[in-house]
């Protein structure tokens, strides 16, 4: 790992380079210039513009349409988190503020990141809206495309320009036609201040209520014109530190083990439920120093110094687990509650106008960050070791009473050390490009050209992994006539191995644990390349007004390679070490490359329909793209779309229908193979019936198609002359996804081969008998999911008396909701259940999700109340709840004894003050936030199916699990 941790100090390095650039540019800014006004308030699916100045028409591009228009309304719901909102918000960054809303469900961040350590995920922000999956959430800065965080096509927000954050804009729709492939959920638009001058900087720090998770913050940003005005160049720089909770619930009290103890329909006895919910369940194989799980021992457990004991068993048992007893075996809260995080960005942007009307620009983004995360400690081996009667380490009453040869031993190996997930992720990203306006049949036009080339290279490893056969060979030690102890295998013996006590704690040699650990690393290359341009304007003028129309076309590229470890890949020079890979306890990674090219083009016009007084005014936005993918073939994206502001003043309706893709990423189409066995009951040929030991090969597929999503919206929104300030909007929206990519069990590819599915027939491999030795699981276009809800947004703004002796005040109030009807997956598996996930909070779909804020502010101070709400729900809705003369469990309807999971609702309080020094100088923002500020316990989330280390008994998707978080922070500028 030293590697890895030499890479960020190298970047902290060019940071602090950086933030010394900055302090010449404020030297060099000159006295005169101030940093820019904040723009207007926005919201409602609306982009409010600022007041123009100097004669000057003020325009903008909304991230729902590629149509550039004066005061344009988009038909497509658009939330704008603007910078006002991103200030009260008073989070560490803006990815953390906007996920806040309540149509961003199940966004990944540190305190999501759970014990997965073979993923890579850790360290990342990225967002999910509608929880439809991050990876169809297209995420963009500046309207661009960025580089993706790993190969499932994730953008990592966590690495833009926190500072420069203008406004996140959120388009909660389908948006491919616009914007191209992943936009099946929505887009999600980071949009930066490009005109910023002068300098700014924030200072901040937080830490939660138990004195865990400190964390602060620093950036220092400036920007300054020259050769005259028509040069402007920008330079941020930030760094964010995050001490985390990367093992222990803490002081925390509200984790009590809750889990669901899981019985067999055919155990159930008649009128009691199928599953309890109950807590202090834990697995009953399980100790820290180990327990004898059969045979006339059984029960026997070992502790410090390796002296047995009795364990004591629970009182409600449902093997593998059980409710009460020794919850020595329980690392639950152990658990990771907050990864440790380092971040650091730096941004430069670079731009001069050729003409009064063309404008190029070159920038450069850099973030890197690296976080570690603790899992669960040694290896967690239910009951699956084998001690043999002569082992060296076992005490002599015990090895008196063994027969049979040995006994099964069921351990999480306490004496060796957490194992911990390094992610560790570096983005570079250079683009140029080109704004301007031109002349065409004497209409004005714009113009937007750019090309970037951006890299991530991530290096994921875990931190003292083991690997399973050294474990193996060592704890199988024996005792020579001499007094010493080696272990048994000669072949071990002559690789080194050393000993490894397991019975008891605090009996291992570090020199055994030494021999059996190690560190699986992955070292993944990502690239992206970008070539675009688009043009849009009025191209003339019909009945109704100026018919809008914009062009482009696209170029892109992505690729990756991936290296791996030689233990993962099977090419270690040990003969104890299987040649096929997979010898890590966890980790086990596999190199893999490849790459794919796009080339599309798109069009997109509005025509207005009507435009006069008796009527209002109504417009049709109409969108089409043609996309060619090197691997995934040609589609075709459209939309169509309305809006009508009525003759009612204030009253203005929406709808849309569009076509929308996810293009199968890198990942699906190239990932590496990965060999397990598996077992498959064969139905087809001479052997049917009869159940088989396979090779389970997981592969790419090359064959995958993209995912198709018809999205239908409908909205209204109310902005009324009889209350200025005010502005509501209600849509209803539903989307289709059909043909989504996922993968089958071995199982259900042998079934579906056996009802017809060819394809899938061919995923089968025989021997020349006919009899069946691998099954091949590869991606497949099979499942579907649907959805629908409704978004309801409003805010209101209006003067109110001073208070405490400052200027004009105002009360501004704003509320957002989203209300989830439906959410049903379908496998595409014949006769499987369909998971209806609205209001299981159990994942992240919960009925309601709701945010509400109330700002008083002034020209001195704003003091900020705001809510945050998640509706009750259940564990699963196909659950039948009762506790007695319950009816018998099916497989599609199981009964349980509390199926309930509480609701929350969290208040937070926040402020800022400001100070000035001097006659139009420095300017000091002093600012304070509270989160969660009544400490709320996160409810009880129970699960089943899950060993212990696994799962925290709440829901990280839709809970705060931190508790009340302080903090607080200085931001100044001059």
């Amino acid at each position: 790992m030293s590697i890895e941790r030499k890479g960020f100090r190298d970047r902290q390095n060019v940071c602090a380079s950086a933030l010394a650039a900055i302090c010449v540019t404020a030297f060099w800014q000159p006295a005169s210039a101030q940093s820019t006004a904040p723009p207007a308030p926005e919201s409602n699916g609306e982009v409010a513009t600022p007041a123009p100045t100097d004669a000057a028409l003020t325009t903008v591009t909304v991230t729902a349409t590629r149509i550039t228009r004066d005061g344009y309304s988009a038909p497509t719901p658009l939330t704008v988190f603007g910078e006002e909102d991103l200030t009260r918000a008073g989070q560490i960054n803006a990815f953390q503020a906007a996920n806040q809303l309540p149509s961003l469900a199940g966004s990944n961040s540190t305190s999501t990141f759970g014990t997965t350590q073979s993923t890579g995920t850790g360290g990342l922000s990225t967002l999910n809206l509608r929880g439809l999956g991050t990876n169809r959430t297209l995420t963009l800065l500046d309207n661009q495309r960025v580089v993706g965080a790993l190969n499932i096509g994730v953008t990592d927000a966590g690495a833009f320009p926190q500072a420069l954050v203008k406004r996140v804009e959120i388009v909660t729709g389908g948006a491919s036609a616009s914007w191209g492939s992943d936009a099946v959920a929505g887009v999600v638009n980071y949009v930066l201040d490009h005109e910023f001058t002068g300098v700014k900087g924030t200072v901040s720090g937080g830490v939660t209520t138990y004195g865990d998770d400190e964390q602060y913050l620093v950036s220092l940003t400036a920007g300054t014109k020259f050769a005259d005005g028509r040069g402007h160049f920008i330079i941020s720089g930030e760094y964010q530190n995050n001490d985390g909770i990367p093992r222990g619930i803490g002081d925390r009290d509200w984790y009590d083990g809750t889990r669901i103890l899981q019985r067999t329909i055919a155990g159930t006895p008649a009128g009691e439920p199928q599953y309890i919910v109950a807590p202090n369940t834990v697995d009953m194989r399980l100790a820290p120093g180990g327990l004898i799980t059969a045979g006339p021992l059984m029960g026997t457990a070992f502790g410090p110094g390796g002296v047995p004991y009795t364990f004591q068993y629970g009182s409600l048992i449902a093997s593998p687990n059980m409710s009460g007893g020794d919850q020595s075996g329980d690392v639950g809260n152990n658990s990771n509650l907050d990864s440790t995080l380092e971040r650091d960005t730096v941004y430069l942007r670079l731009a001069y106008d050729l003409t009064s009307s063309m404008n190029v620009y070159a920038t450069y983004n850099h973030g890197g960050v690296e976080t570690t995360a603790h899992s669960f400690p040694g290896q967690y081996r239910t009951g699956n070791l084998t001690i043999r009667c002569d082992n060296a380490y076992l005490p002599a009453q015990i090895a008196a009473g063994c027969t049979g040869g040995g006994f099964q031993f069921g351990s999480y190996i306490a004496d060796l050390p957490d194992s911990v997930a390094v992610n560790e992720r570096t983005m570079d990203r250079f683009t140029v490009g080109l704004d301007g306006e031109f002349s065409l049949f004497n209409r004005n036009w714009t113009l937007n050209a750019y090309a970037t080339q951006g890299t991530t290279v991530t290096d994921s490893s875990i931190e003292h992994g083991t690997l399973n056969n050294l474990v193996l060979a060592a704890i199988d030690a024996i005792r020579l006539p001499d007094g010493s102890v080696v272990c048994r295998s000669a072949v071990a013996q002559a690789n080194g191995c050393v000993p490894l006590n397991v019975i008891g704690t605090g009996v291992a040699s570090q020199d055994a644990i030494d021999w059996v650990s190690g560190t699986p690393f992955l070292h993944t290359r990502l690239k992206q390349e970008v070539v675009a341009v688009s043009a849009s304007g009025d191209v003339f003028d019909n009945w109704a007004g100026p018919v809008s129309l914009a062009v482009g076309a696209e170029y892109r590229r992505e690729s990756f390679s991936q290296r791996a470890d030689a233990a993962s890949t099977g090419n270690a020079d040990n003969p104890l070490l299987s040649a096929s890979g997979n010898n890590w306890f966890t980790g086990n990674f596999r190199p893999s490359a490849g790459a794919y090219d796009v080339i599309e083009g798109f069009a997109e016009t509005v025509v207005p329909i009507v435009n006069n007084e008796a009527a209002g005014k109504a417009e049709l936005n109409l969108a089409a793209r043609a996309t060619e993918y090197s691997e995934a073939g040609y589609v075709t994206t459209w939309k169509v779309g309305a809006t009508w502001e009525t003759p009612l003043p204030g009253l203005r309706l929406r709808g849309l229908q569009s076509r929308d893709i996810r293009a199968p990423n890198l990942s699906e189409l190239f990932r590496a193979p990965q060999n397990l066995t598996g077992t498959v009951i064969d139905l087809v040929g001479p052997f049917a019936g009869q159940s088989f030991t396979v090779n389970q090969a997981t592969l790419a597929n090359l064959d995958l198609e993209p995912e198709y999503s018809k999205t239908k919206q409908i909205g209204v929104v109310y902005q009324p002359d009889w209350l200025p300030g005010f502005s509501a909007s209600i849509d209803y929206y539903r989307i289709n996804v059909e043909g989504a990519i996922g993968t089958i069990t071995t199982q259900q590819e042998m079934d579906l081969c056996f009802q017809g599915n060819q394809t899938l027939c061919d995923f089968i491999v025989r021997d020349a008998s006919g009899m069946v030795t691998e099954v091949r699981l590869k991606p497949v276009n099979l499942a579907s999911t649907e959805t629908d809800g409704v978004d309801i947004e409003a805010s209101y703004r209006t003067p109110v008396p001073a208070l405490f002796g400052a200027g004009p005040a105002d009360l501004t109030l704003r509320a957002l909701a989203t209300h989830v009807f439906k959410y049903d997956t379908d496998s595409g598996i014949p006769n499987a259940i369909v998971t209806e996930a609205a209001g299981q909070n159990s994942g992240n779909i919960a009925n309601w999700r709701a945010y509400a804020t109330e700002s008083y502010s002034t020209d001195r101070f704003s003091i900020t109340l705001a809510q945050r709400w998640v509706s009750p729900g259940v564990i699963a809705n196909n659950w039948i709840e009762c506790t007695s003369n319950c009816p018998a469990p099916t497989i599609n309807n199981p009964t349980v004894n509390n199926n309930h999971i509480k609701g929350a609702l969290y208040w937070d309080l926040g402020g800022t003050y400001d100070l000035e020094f001097g006659n139009g100088g420095m300017k000091n923002q002093l600012y304070f936030k509270i989160d969660n500020l009544f400490n709320l316990d996160p409810p009880k989330v129970a699960t089943a199916g899950l060993n212990p280390y696994l799962v925290r008994a709440t829901n990280s998707a839709l809970y705060d699990l931190l508790g009340r978080m302080y903090r607080l922070g200085v931001r100044f500028s001059f």
